[in-house]
């Protein structure tokens, strides 16, 4: 949980208790509770001012929503970059120890972690390679 108010940004394991002259309205996106907004000193408001707040948390739950759904698009966009780069960097490869020497090396670099690929079996290619024996 997070309690966003004019000052700060705080982070906190449960909600804290308002006082009893607080109106509170939640925010819904798709019938999914996203939060409230809590307005102290304001336990009933009259129904034009109810309706604006109404109004404002619509719009607030409609912006969160366009923005989750900007950041799915960047996110499917590095992907995308992500795969067309590793695509790229194995198609010339000619051997299968090649492509998956690449593949790591690839994947690791996009990742900036270490990386492995283990086979179950061998590929065809690597069961007709020579042995060295």
């Amino acid at each position: 949980h997070y309690i966003y108010d004019t000052q700060k940004v705080t982070a906190t394991e449960a909600l804290p208790e308002l006082p009893p002259n607080t109106f509170t309205t939640p925010i819904r996106l798709h019938e999914e509770s996203l939060g409230s907004i809590s307005i102290l000193g304001m336990y009933q408001p009259s129904p034009e001012t109810k309706e604006l707040i109404e109004t404002i948390t619509q719009r607030l739950a409609d912006h969160l929503e366009n923005l989750r759904l900007s950041e799915q698009t960047r996110s499917r966009a590095r992907r995308e970059q992500a795969l067309r780069q590793i695509t790229s960097a194995v198609r010339g490869a000619i051997s299968a120890e090649t492509i998956l020497r690449t593949a790591a090396r690839e994947i690791g670099s996009l990742l900036g972690r270490n990386t492995a690929i283990f086979l179950a079996q061998q590929t065809p290619a690597q069961e007709n390679a020579p042995t060295g024996e």
